[in-house]
């Protein structure tokens, strides 16, 4: 592979000048050149400035950017283990068509920040790193990178695998958002890169997280108590609340006995938001009772949260509240974030409803608020009310 060569001003090359620039790469990087300097971007790229001889047509320096090109493969194995027994392994093989040679070879967590949680450090062998072998020995079971670095910059690596390398059986996790920021989580297992099933050997203190998607350390969960364990699974399912705000979430498997770091099962990325809605779901005439139905999962349940029935609502300044009651007042659903809570309307607003038969008559809107005076969305009544039917949907009451 020839390296692209950018000529100085004034012109190209002559023919009698011309030479494999790529040797002269390549014995630059190793020694040195012999008549000129190299220049390290730390990156992968090369700046070499050579020198023409006095038998060279033309005057000044000949300038070649190295193109990086570093071809890196990865495999899994199974080989003896110290004790006899077959264990996994993870061999590494380079190979430097352009750009820096390797010094450093890097094993961490897949996708792990730069220099956080090292699993194991290897080293190049020889003066010319241009290819090499490593092998990682007795990996336990997981997700990780193996990364290659020239020594002048450790934070940005050559080349790495492209897909995570996966030893032993991972978990493979699908989701799901059941009753709204409920996260049904099921688990299943795979060995990688086959169509073969395998039984994941799952433990009692293994756990499964919730991440943020951007979040590369497998160590820092969402939140502190966004976890569950294993132990708590029943038929391979269990259930962990999303929160109460949008965003882009994982969920991510990490088995107890992995490296510090390590999952060992990720699940799609989770674009999440919260459902905040109100509807009014039946009136009683003889009651004069509306029956409204509201789940709010953007906030903190809380005891503040209240309802009121506003009347001439299009103009805002002159809204009147002809009705309101907490929502803890109602019935209240097991996670505390939706439910069904009665508003009693007052005598004369009922025989105009009554009357009339319609709720925009008297321009009325249902409000949501969460403090004493923040209101966070509204909701229009329909044109005529419902009489109360039967099948309203049925909330536990707390």
């Amino acid at each position: 592979m020839m390296s692209s060569i950018v000529p100085p001003e004034g012109g190209l090359y002559d023919s009698g000048i011309e030479r494999d620039f790529r040797q002269d790469q390549l014995r630059a990087m190793q020694y040195g050149p012999s008549s000129g300097e190299v220049e390290g971007h730390g990156d992968g790229l090369v700046t070499l400035t050579f020198n023409r001889s006095a038998s060279d047509a033309g005057t000044g320096p000949v300038v070649i950017p190295a193109v990086p090109t570093h071809v890196l493969s990865v495999e899994v194995l199974r080989v003896p283990g110290e004790n006899g027994r077959l264990c996994d392994a993870i061999s590494a093989e380079w190979k430097v068509e352009s750009g820096l040679p390797v010094t450093d070879i890097i094993l961490l967590p897949y996708n792990a920040p730069e220099g956080l949680h090292e699993i194991s450090h290897k080293y190049a062998e020889g003066a010319c790193c241009l290819n090499g072998e490593v092998s990682f020995d007795q990996v336990p079971r997981g997700m990780y990178d193996v990364r290659v670095y020239n020594r002048s910059n450790l934070q940005k690596p050559l080349a790495t695998n492209k897909e995570p390398i996966c030893v032993g059986p991972v978990a493979v996790l699908s989701t799901s958002i059941q009753d709204g920021n409920a996260l049904r989580i099921s688990v299943s297992t795979k060995v990688p890169g086959g169509s073969q099933m395998a039984e994941l050997q799952v433990k009692p203190r293994d756990w499964i997280g919730l991440f943020l998607a951007d979040e590369k350390d497998n160590t820092v969960l969402y939140d502190r108590n966004a976890y569950k364990y294993c132990s708590e699974l029943t038929d391979s399912s269990l259930e962990l609340r999303l929160p109460f705000c949008s965003g882009r979430f994982q969920v991510r498997y990490i088995d107890n006995e992995s490296p510090y770091g390590v999952c060992s099962g990720v699940s799609e990325v989770i674009d999440y938001v919260p459902l905040d809605k109100m509807e009014a779901l039946s009136y009683d005439p003889t009651l004069g009772k509306l029956r409204v139905r509201w789940s709010c999962f953007s906030r903190e349940p809380s005891s503040w949260f209240w309802i009121g029935l506003f009347s001439e609502a299009k103009n805002k300044e002159k809204a009147v509240r002809e009705t309101w009651n907490w929502c803890s007042k109602g019935q209240v659903a097991s996670n505390k974030g939706s439910g069904l809570l009665d508003l009693q309307l007052p005598k004369k607003l009922k025989e105009t409803v009554c009357s009339s038969r319609s709720w925009s008559y008297q321009d009325l809107e249902l409000r949501f608020f969460v403090s004493s005076s923040e209101l966070l969305f509204t909701c229009p009544l329909p044109s005529a009310p419902q009489e109360p039917s039967a099948s309203s949907i049925q909330i536990s009451p707390r």
